[in-house]
C-alpha cells in the first residue's frame, strides 16, 4: 500500500486554500457595500483583490503538472 501521508497534507493544504478564498467571496459584497461612497477605500480593495487573484494564478499554474 502506497504512503498517503503526502497526499493527505497536499489535499489538507488545498482545503485551506479553497475555504480562504469561499471567505474571500462571501466577504466582498459586504465590503463593498460598506465603501460604496468612498472611491479611495474600493480602489483599495480593488487592488487587493487583483493582488490576490494573481497569487491565486500562480499557485495554480505552479502546481499543476505539464502536461
Amino acid at each position: 500500500m502506497p504512503d498517503l501521508t503526502r497526499l493527505t497534507a497536499e489535499v489538507a493544504e488545498s482545503g485551506t486554500v479553497v475555504d480562504s478564498a469561499v471567505t474571500l467571496l462571501g466577504q466582498l459584497s459586504q465590503l463593498i457595500r460598506d465603501n460604496a461612497t468612498d472611491p479611495v477605500a474600493l480602489n483599495a480593495l480593488a487592488d487587493q483583490l487583483d493582488a490576490q487573484q494573481t497569487a491565486l494564478a500562480a499557485a495554480v499554474v505552479a502546481n499543476t503538472p505539464a502536461a
